[in-house]
């Protein structure tokens, strides 16, 4: 590909690592003459860059933003060994050893220094959204129109041919709700809230609340809320998740809901009664376990149940079409087909009909940071021709075709019928060790040197994860001492030694 241009692209408030690693890897690896990463936000740092969720527009310049996920307090559970991308060491947290893992603001002062090289040298494009991605025909590369946000409210449309894209956008601006009956009604009301739009549990003072799911957020969530809301805080877990959390009495785990609904909601609907007289007195949620139990009185439902990837700007041609139609890339996915992911993509990588194309961070992992470092540096040199691809479209769809055969045999018992599992495409969970030995194997194969450098995907760092875990218990217990100690000495109380 010498003397071609080569684009890497963050567009979307998720995936910042994803998109620094890449750039870094294709601008010190690949051949491209030209590599661009754009960001549609004001910085770098995608999920770890705080934002305001309420400031849709930035009254200083008329600028739309798009606020991440991330929340004051936030600390991650990944120790910083495991968050270095190759050759740049995370440094040691302040907190450290009492409190291991780096702190949001931690986190983004190692993301700002990585970055900053590529934001001195204009590698890095802020304020520019994508918002399409289009294959143009006789192998021409990919038309890319983009907003320029630098330049106000409306923004003004660029387009450029580029050779290569990848999207590194993580799935944040795109959130996955569980099919509860009931949810929806409750979300249009406002009673039910993502966990992308957490930033504490000031404002729910003496509420009664209801927290889905077992990810870190919830964790955080629940254990904030008990500190100022009516307890127990009820918790619902969809999925056995390996999260660190202490015990709480304050927290009661409750059986999965099968549904819920307002009390308003149903006088609306009988007795037709105007919503602004009644919904101070009378907008209360009921919560109907799967065992029959019901729970009232409920003001409001977080639900952290993820993001679901989403390719909607890119548009590609139909597969063994001779008319070359333009089609969204997740039309690809047949219509009975329920596993939601990037479709046709070989290793969660590169599109099988044409591999100009690629995603880094398509499948969620548990080291994201290292995973998007080696991901996008196996892509690099996979550009380069150091690393084969299978010669056609039909052998680099074998991939998914056999992963969604094996996930599939998971959701499903010796008799055929449907079992709870945890194992979905768009989630690497237990293949994630295989999935990044393998890269590595041809990463080291093609650059023997890079061995050194790259973490080894073994038995070995299984035990270091599972060691990861019992240091999370042991810094959450660190951290409730700590917050103890603080509240006595606000309440005057002396503190024991």
């Amino acid at each position: 590909m010498s003397g071609t241009k080569g684009w890497t692209s963050g567009t979307d408030s998720g995936r910042g690592p994803a998109g620094l690693a890449t750039l870094r890897n294709l601008v010190q690896l690949s051949r491209f003459d030209c590599v661009k990463l754009v960001e549609k936000r004001d910085n770098i740092g995608g999920v770890w860059y705080l934002d305001d969720p309420d400031l849709a527009i930035d009254e200083g310049n008329q600028r739309p933003r798009w606020p991440s996920p991330a929340y004051p307090g936030l600390v991650g559970n990944v120790l910083p060994e495991y968050l270095s991308f190759a050759g740049f060491p995370f440094p040691e947290p302040q907190t450290a050893p009492d409190e291991p893992f780096p702190s949001l603001q931690e986190t983004q002062a190692y993301l700002q220094a990585f970055a900053k090289p590529f934001l001195d040298n204009g590698s890095i494009r802020l304020n520019v959204e994508v918002t399409r991605v289009e294959e143009l025909p006789g192998e021409a590369g990919w038309n890319v129109v983009m907003k320029d946000w630098n330049e106000g409210l409306e923004g003004g449309e660029i387009m450029e041919r580029w050779d290569a894209v990848v999207v590194c956008v993580g799935w944040h601006d795109s959130p996955s709700w569980p099919d509860i009956d009931g949810l929806e009604e409750l979300r249009h009301k406002g009673l039910a809230l993502h966990a992308k739009r957490w930033r504490g549990a000031e404002g729910f003072e003496n509420k009664r609340a209801l927290v889905i799911e077992n990810q870190n957020a919830t964790v955080d969530m629940a254990t904030s809320l008990s500190r100022l809301c009516q307890t127990p805080i009820y918790r619902n877990v969809l999925h056995t998740n390996s999260i660190a959390r202490l015990d709480d009495s304050r927290i009661e785990d409750i059986l999965h809901v099968k549904h819920v609904r307002s009390r308003l909601g149903a006088s609306y609907t009988q007795h037709q009664i105007d919503f602004g007289t009644i919904q101070e007195e009378s907008d209360k949620i009921v919560v109907t376990l799967e065992d029959g139990t019901e729970i009232e009185e409920i003001d409001v439902v977080f639900v952290d149940t993820g993001y679901r990837p989403h390719a909607d700007i890119v548009s590609v041609f139909v597969p063994n079409d001779a008319t070359q139609s333009l089609v969204p890339l997740p039309s690809l996915i047949a219509p009975t087909d329920t596993h939601h992911r990037i479709p046709c993509l070989y290793r969660h990588i590169l599109y099988t009909y044409n591999p100009t194309l690629a995603f880094i961070g398509a499948a969620t992992a548990s080291l994201p940071f290292v995973i998007a470092d080696l991901s996008s540096l196996w892509l690099a040199l996979t550009w380069n021709g150091e690393i084969p691809l299978p010669r056609t479209p039909d052998d680099r769809m074998l991939y998914e075709r056999e992963l969604l055969v094996e996930i599939e045999s998971k959701h499903r018992d010796e008799m055929g019928r449907g079992v709870p599992s945890s194992s979905t495409y768009s989630t690497l969970g237990e293949r994630e060790t295989q999935f990044a030995a393998d890269l590595r194997r041809d990463v080291v194969l093609a650059r023997p040197e890079k061995g050194k450098v790259l973490l080894q995907w073994d038995e070995g760092l299984e035990k270091a994860k599972k060691g990861m875990f019992s240091a999370k218990l042991r810094a959450l217990e660190w951290a409730k001492i700590k917050r103890s100690m603080i509240v006595c000495e606000g309440n005057g109380i002396p503190l024991s030694d």
